[in-house]
């Protein structure tokens, strides 16, 4: 018995070790592309530069974005707008906005944003070439989809889309040109457990705003992926749960009820776990994505919920059976049940961690 709790607590270990291996052995690698072909009319070239992503939430599908836009465009040329070009004139505040009420000027909005972008710093260059080169910070709660199979391990994809809000596709099209980190650094820039994996761009996408008309309008994406780090899942999630499990089969195994005395502390040991998982995933529920499917920290809860209860119902009936019925058959249909409760909890992790990572 003493080497099938060992065997059991063995394997445990070599799947902690796989799911990171898992998690970090299959980095994305992508690259900027457009969707559609540019449109006839006005084109727009998008910079943007990430200044702080924080407040990550998969379990709220949100995250917050403080970022500066900056676009591009000269009515006289339809691509390749050039900075080399002396500037004319920059504008300010009330100057700016005096200006832009003056000239043709992109407006656009962020289809992903939860509630209205926080507006901060905004200048207007204007070259002799005639480029005008607006800038426009700003901070915005987004959503995001929690795509993360593997969650608390894996990438999770963060975008913004914009788009255009007065000219159609055809009228109008937003380039992505270019995406970069304010300081240079992910970890000055990514608040909360999360590092930086990639970013993509993809440009001049049809947009629809929720009318009956047949014409989109134009919108480009920015996404940038990351990473979960490893250690903050492990101490969350993982470790409980799977120390938990384990207290739970050394109780079941070592703690025989052929001895009355050990009765309650087994049986209120097993309750005392099952309560503990359920108190533990409640904790951790807004840590958890909402997705259709089962994710690895969904299935390991499930597990753990499942072998407890099965334990505790299990150590019920034993002994049950050692106060009503002889001693002798008892003890084989512990050992047994014993054996086979190890096995069915080493499978369902093994299917679990195979499945999910």
């Amino acid at each position: 018995m003493h080497k099938i709790i060992w065997l059991f607590v063995g394997i445990l270990g070599v799947s902690f070790l796989s799911a990171n291996i898992a998690s970090a052995s299959n980095p994305e690698v992508s690259e900027s592309h457009s969707a559609n072909t540019l449109a006839s009319g006005k084109h727009v070239d998008l910079h943007l530069t990430l200044n702080e992503i924080a407040e990550i939430s998969v379990g709220h599908g949100s995250y917050l974005l403080d970022a500066t836009l900056l676009l591009v465009w000269n009515e006289t040329q339809t691509g390749n707008f050039s900075s080399i070009s002396p500037i004319v004139e920059t504008l300010v505040t009330t100057k700016l906005d005096e200006r832009l009420e003056e000239i043709w000027h992109p407006e656009f909005a962020i289809a992903n944003q939860l509630s209205p972008r926080q507006e901060g710093f905004r200048r207007l260059v204007i070259r002799e070439d005639g480029t005008h080169e607006l800038t426009e910070s700003f901070r915005a709660p987004l959503e995001l989809e929690p795509e993360m199979p593997g969650y608390p391990f894996g990438n999770l994809d963060l975008y913004i889309s914009i788009h255009s809000i007065k000219e159609t596709i055809k009228e109008l099209s937003f380039r992505a040109v270019s995406f970069e980190l304010a300081d240079k650094s992910a970890e000055n820039i990514i608040r909360g457990n999360w590092s930086f994996s990639n970013a993509t761009m993809v440009s001049n996408l049809d947009h629809h705003l929720g009318h009956r008309s047949a014409e989109g309008f134009s919108a480009a994406e920015f996404h940038f992926n990351i990473h979960h780090d490893f250690a903050d899942g492990m101490q969350k999630i993982i470790i409980p749960i799977l120390l938990i499990i384990t207290i739970s089969i050394i109780i079941q195994v070592l703690s025989s009820l052929r001895f009355g005395t050990n009765a309650d502390w087994r049986i209120g040991g097993q309750l005392t776990l099952v309560l503990t998982i359920m108190a533990l995933k409640f904790s951790v529920a807004d840590d958890l994505p909402k997705t259709h499917y089962l994710t690895l920290a969904d299935a390991l809860f499930f597990v753990s919920i499942i072998i407890t209860s099965l334990n505790l119902l299990t150590s019920t009936y034993v002994n049950y059976l050692f106060q009503r019925r002889s001693e002798a058959p008892t003890i084989v249909f512990e050992t047994r049940m014993n054996i086979f409760l190890v096995i069915i909890t080493i499978l369902s992790l093994a299917t679990v961690f195979l499945i999910t990572t």
